[in-house]
């Protein structure tokens, strides 16, 4: 993900985590139509890096289900990364909607979903290699009956703009990320574990790598919710290295990230009255931003995120 003169990122993995928290406790009601809006905003600092400033980024997300047989999700970013000294800031818009079906087939004890994502970033990027991305995933999930089990086998594609420099040329990511779950001590406590294994055609944009893995793993606990107490708090680790990375869990895609080699994510979520929920999430990452015949530079990233959800 390393590119002159500026690396990538967009917003930090698992900020928006809480807003899609694990299927063995957020299954819906039998209500004819329902409808979630969320709304976020994240602020990301750096430290140790030469080129980047900070981050900022803002959000909406609709998601729209009917019955308990599918629904539509939509929603856009805003995000600004700015710039140290001369270095090019760099703002930009996302897009994305995805469109979800659940089956429920006599030969199995639980439910299917399959999913298709569809996502697309424009931004001012000089050099054109953080432009204009277009990405499609689909995904086949299970989620057993008792809803203390979820398995699913998730794929994303995605292509980048061609660079201004006809050395760097083109660049396609193909993304396999497959993800296990399964609650405990009553569905109190939710375990998951998604791996990532990320390969792309064009090392000269990636690190000198054609291919990059990673393991995700995360455990939330509910609790009875009552005054200030937390439905929820979460805590997350990130293992390994990965570049385009798509977070399928947060529909988020990492074009504007270098080498992420790991980071560590802590978030609570609270009720406060009705169907409105806040959620808030901090988080610190490392990474690494290779430069052609330099030594890598190291640096770390520390998020701050909250986010307003509204049910009807």
């Amino acid at each position: 993900m390393t590119k002159p003169p500026f690396p990538r990122a967009v917003m930090t993995w698992a900020c928006m985590a809480l807003l899609s928290l694990p299927i063995g406790q957020e299954a819906r009601g039998a209500d004819t139509l329902a409808l979630k809006l969320s709304a976020q905003g994240m602020y990301m600092g750096y430290s140790g890096s030469p080129t980047r400033a900070n981050l900022t980024s803002s959000g909406v997300l609709l998601d729209m289900q009917y019955l308990d047989r599918g629904g539509i999700l939509a929603g856009g970013d805003y995000t600004t990364l700015r710039a140290k000294g001369a270095g090019q800031s760099i703002t930009q818009n996302s897009a994305f909607v995805a469109g979800y079906v659940h089956m429920t087939p006599d030969s199995l004890p639980g439910r299917l979903t399959l999913r298709m994502d569809l996502l697309g970033v424009s931004n001012n990027d000089r050099t054109n290699e953080t432009d204009q991305v277009r990405l499609w995933a689909p995904r086949l999930s299970y989620l057993s009956r008792g809803k203390s089990f979820y398995l699913d086998a998730g794929y994303a594609d995605s292509r980048y703009g061609d660079s201004i420099n006809p050395a760097r040329g083109t660049l396609h990511v193909k993304q396999w990320a497959p993800a296990v779950g399964f609650g405990f001590n009553q569905n109190a406590d939710w375990l998951q574990f998604r791996l990532y294994d990320i390969r792309n055609t064009n090392a000269l944009r990636s690190a000198n790598k054609t291919r990059t893995t990673a393991v995700e793993a995360s455990w939330t606990h509910y609790f009875k919710a009552g005054g200030w107490m937390p439905e929820l708090v979460q805590f997350g680790v990130l293992g390994g290295e990965r570049m385009y990375a798509f977070d399928p869990d947060t529909q988020v895609v990492y074009n504007l990230t270098d080498l992420q080699k790991e980071g560590v994510t802590l978030g609570a979520r609270w009720k406060l009255g009705g169907n409105t929920r806040l959620h808030l999430s901090t988080g610190h990452n490392r990474y690494e931003s290779p430069a052609a015949g330099t030594p890598a530079t190291h640096y770390t990233g520390t998020y701050g995120y909250a986010g307003l959800s509204f049910q009807w």
